[in-house]
């Protein structure tokens, strides 16, 4: 597994409880400028903290893989204060 770059219960709409940026910090040493900090807690920049982490692995020669968090986009609670509909009937 050397090669692979796992982030796990990723959603943009997750961020508070599992956050992509921390997690490739703690288990994959990936570090940003004091002034990225904001990615942290805009959902709006989830695609760029991504594209960010993607970079990362690329240059330690690894594969991200997302184990992604789908199932917030339906049950919410208690997790979310209001419901989100996304993929869901």
């Amino acid at each position: 597994m050397d090669s692979v770059y796992l982030l796990s219960e990723i959603n943009p709409l997750g961020v508070a409880q599992f956050d992509p940026v921390r997690q490739a910090a703690q288990w994959h040493g990936f570090s940003c400028k004091e002034d990225d900090l904001w990615l942290l807690c805009e959902p709006s920049a989830f695609a760029q903290a991504i594209r960010q982490i993607q970079y990362h692995a690329n240059g330690k020669q690894q594969s991200l893989v997302i184990r992604d968090w789908s199932h917030l986009d339906c049950a919410d609670q208690p997790f979310l204060p209001v419901y989100h509909p996304k993929s869901c009937p």
